[in-house]
C-alpha cells in the first residue's frame, strides 16, 4: 500500500503504527459517504482512547495529535498534527494524494470545524 491507495483514516492508521506503534481499528466504510464517516468516527470504541484538547483556537497540540475536521456540525475528515514547518496536519485530499496543510490552508479549503484529540498515552 503506497501513498495513492491512502484514504484519510487508513493514513492515520499507518502514521499511527509506524511512529507511536499504535494499532487503530479498521474502519469499514465508504470515504465518500460523509455521514457514514461521521457516524463511524463518533461511534468507534477506539475514541474513548483519545482526549478532546480543543478546536482551532488550541495554541499547542502535539506531534501525533489526531486532527478531525468538518465543514459542518460533524466532522467528515481526519488526519494528524505533525510538527514540521511551524506545525500543520498531514491528510489525504481527494484527486491530490498525501498532503500537508498548516490551520491556514484548512480554513480556505473550508474545514470550519478543526478539533484536536491526544492519545491518553501522550497525557
Amino acid at each position: 500500500m503506497g501513498p495513492d491507495a491512502y484514504d484519510c483514516f487508513t493514513l492515520v492508521r499507518h502514521l499511527q503504527k509506524e511512529r507511536f506503534g499504535r494499532e487503530l481499528p479498521l474502519v469499514n466504510v465508504d470515504a465518500n459517504d460523509i455521514l457514514a464517516v461521521g457516524r463511524a468516527f463518533r461511534d468507534s470504541p477506539e475514541r474513548a482512547n483519545w482526549v478532546y484538547m480543543g478546536d482551532v483556537d488550541f495554541r499547542h497540540p502535539k506531534e501525533g495529535d489526531l486532527v478531525e475536521m468538518a465543514h459542518a456540525r460533524f466532522p467528515s475528515h481526519i488526519g494528524m498534527w505533525i510538527e514540521a514547518n511551524r506545525g500543520g496536519v498531514l491528510h489525504c485530499v481527494y484527486g491530490m494524494g498525501v498532503v500537508f496543510s498548516d490551520r491556514q490552508s484548512l480554513r480556505n479549503s473550508g474545514w470550519g470545524r478543526i478539533e484536536f484529540y491526544r492519545h491518553r498515552d501522550e497525557l
